[in-house]
């Protein structure tokens, strides 16, 4: 975690990434030992697939499935394996000094493929999601990065420029070594893609709680237009979508394809993924 301020203190930024965080690069790392094991297991099948063919007397078959694997992996890796300046880091963790880190997450992620396969495909699915994703979901809220100049009140976020002097409330909650700010702004300044929640480290809270309390306090005397036929034709639109799923789910297929009902299940998952983004959005627009 760094922090870097002007001696005016009027300008403050700060990183708090996998860079400079033990927490976040244990995070990062779950996934990544998981995907490592996940090839581990890979070369060792076509290690003893190749080695099985053999022993049956199937040598070119054997050199065949080791060559298609030799050639697979070397189109694929170096897109996977790439910086964007080109250099390779291909197994760039395990020269470091944190190699021995890298090798047991591999192992560990091997293991937890392992018993995934165990009960069976749910089960696969179920220990790939909550080792894969929810690391990288937990590591993306945690991580923060920003920049606060708090003479022109202006707060940049994950990119994202915020003027802090539309904020109308700000809701704090600390957890941990961090401070959750849930942000509310007043009619019309904000859009979809404007920030509500900010995660802030804690060694730089404390001024960027003074600078929101301050941008609250001079909240725009000209508020914007109102949005509220958008927010209401929005979530009339999600509602529409999420009543026509549930009707999918009520209907029974009338034809003898045994896929049909895995169509309807289909075409209801995705109206009721367009009912979400539509209250999403409806919820999110002030």
């Amino acid at each position: 975690m760094s922090a870097d301020a002007t001696p005016s203190d009027a300008t403050l930024s700060w990183s708090h990434t996998s860079e400079e965080s033990r927490l976040l690069r244990a995070l990062v790392g779950v996934p990544k030992g998981v995907i490592d094991g996940g090839l581990l297991a890979f070369v060792i099948g076509v290690v003893g697939a190749a080695l099985l063919l053999v022993v049956n007397g199937s040598y070119a078959l054997g050199i065949a499935v080791v060559v298609a694997a030799v050639f697979g992996v070397a189109r694929i890796a170096p897109h996977l394996f790439a910086r964007i300046d080109g250099e390779y880091v291909f197994f760039d963790e395990f020269r470091g000094p944190e190699r021995w880190y890298a090798a047991v997450g591999v192992l560990g992620g091997l293991g937890v493929l392992a018993v995934g396969v165990r009960f069976g495909s749910r089960g696969f699915l179920l220990a790939v999601l909550g080792t894969v994703l929810a690391p990288l979901l937990v590591a993306a809220g945690l991580s923060s990065e920003g920049e606060l100049d708090a003479r022109a009140r202006t707060l940049t976020y994950g990119g994202t420029d915020i003027d802090l002097r539309t904020l109308d409330g700000v809701r704090r909650l600390p957890v941990g070594g961090y401070a959750v700010y849930r942000l509310s702004y007043v009619s019309g300044a904000a859009t979809f893609s404007t920030p509500r929640y900010v995660v802030i480290p804690q060694n730089v809270d404390s001024e960027v709680r003074a600078a929101f309390d301050a941008g609250v306090a001079e909240s725009a005397a000209t508020p914007a237009s109102s949005t509220r036929a958008v927010r209401v034709a929005a979530l009339g639109m999600g509602i529409f979508f999420f009543a026509f799923a549930g009707l999918l789910l009520t209907v029974e297929p009338t034809g003898p394809n045994p896929r049909a009902g895995g169509v309807l299940w289909y075409a209801a998952s995705v109206a009721g993924l367009f009912g979400a983004l539509f209250v999403g959005i409806g919820i999110r627009t002030e």
